[in-house]
């Protein structure tokens, strides 16, 4: 009976991991088959006309200041150091390869969950293929067909999540590894920085004082010299009174979080909203900071990543959020936590 139930377990096991790796390259082929070798709206700005003066620079100088430029509030250089790359290789932008790199983003989240949560070997696969089933799927595909939004839309939660994974451990490398990875979502997109706040955070709750005091000192940093400009863009642009504005960007906020269910609905989405913050609060009450940061850092990089979209962009009545395709990556891992269910209930 045991021998019996033991080949069943092996099977279902096998099947899990079959079915996980058919869902990634199945949406793998589909984002290189529907990509189109043409720009997209920001692409112009960020990879054409950066391309353009970075080849006409002979000025070593010049070039890397070309790199660190600002996109509104962003600094692109990731981005941007891969167009040079596939340049290099390819002897053009090629808007393709772009959204397959950027797409390969979303391999590390299963990779981290896989590392990082806690669950015995039976339900291990299981999880992997909930993972999968999570974030492959079309939800969100302005986001992988346009090249902008596919890199530094994408990459942005991959570096802050390898961040975050490696905050776990001691020692002079996976320090390293850690604030590199920040330092990496920093200059892949804006929301990138807040990565910062949350190691601070996990610091702090391990303990590691010295660690927690710097990160937070150094988001403070980053924040003066690459965003100070965007933060009284934003307030002087307010032509709301304090409550209305507060009460919008809340709105917003909520709305956002829950967008991913939200069937282009305004009051799903804030019904879908307030669901995940309960349930991110039953989370704090059942100390999952302590079971897995990692996971735990990435739904609060969500819930900021969000707050700071509903303060800047809560004032544009034809952006709303759950019309907005491209930020859905966001509000797909918010509300679907499913590594916590597994490891904690």
């Amino acid at each position: 009976m045991d021998k019996e139930c033991h080949r069943i377990s092996s099977f279902l096991q096998c099947v899990c991991f079959i079915l996980s790796i058919a869902i990634t390259f199945y949406y793998l082929f589909n984002i290189s088959t529907y990509s189109v070798n043409i720009p997209n709206s920001d692409d112009f700005n960020v990879y054409m006309e950066f391309i353009n003066k970075y080849l006409c620079s002979d000025n070593i100088l010049e070039k890397i200041a070309l790199l660190f430029r600002s996109h509104n509030e962003h600094y692109l250089v990731f981005p941007r150091l891969l167009s040079i790359g596939i340049l290099k290789i390819a002897g053009e932008i090629n808007f393709v390869w772009l959204n397959i790199l950027g797409c390969l983003a979303l391999l590390v989240y299963p990779y981290v969950v896989w590392v990082s949560v806690h669950v015995p070997n039976s339900k291990r696969l299981l999880l992997l293929l909930c993972v999968c089933l999570m974030i492959f799927h079309p939800l969100y595909v302005e986001a992988t067909l346009w090249a902008t939004a596919a890199v530094s839309n994408l990459w942005v939660v991959g570096f802050v999540l390898l961040s975050f994974l490696y905050a776990q451990k001691n020692g002079f490398y996976f320090t390293f590894l850690t604030f590199f990875y920040g330092l990496m979502a920093t200059f892949t997109l804006g929301s990138g920085v807040l990565a910062f706040v949350i190691l601070g955070l996990i610091f702090l709750n391990s303990e590691r004082y010295i660690k927690g005091v710097f990160s937070l000192v150094l988001f403070g940093i980053l924040i003066c010299v690459m965003q100070a400009n965007s933060a009284k863009a934003v307030i002087n642009k307010s032509e709301l009174g304090l409550f209305d504005f507060t009460l919008r960007a809340l709105d917003y906020w909520i709305t956002f979080l829950g967008s991913s269910l939200s069937f282009y609905s305004h009051s799903m989405g804030l019904v879908s909203g307030v669901v995940f913050i309960l349930f991110f609060l039953l989370l704090c009450y059942l100390r999952y900071d302590k079971t897995n940061p990692a996971v735990f850092g990435l739904l609060l990089f969500c819930i900021f990543t969000a707050l700071v979209q509903s303060l800047s962009r809560s004032q544009m009545n034809l952006d709303f959020s759950y019309t907005t395709n491209r930020y859905k990556i966001i509000s797909i891992l918010a509300p679907r936590p499913g590594p916590a269910l597994f490891s904690k209930f």
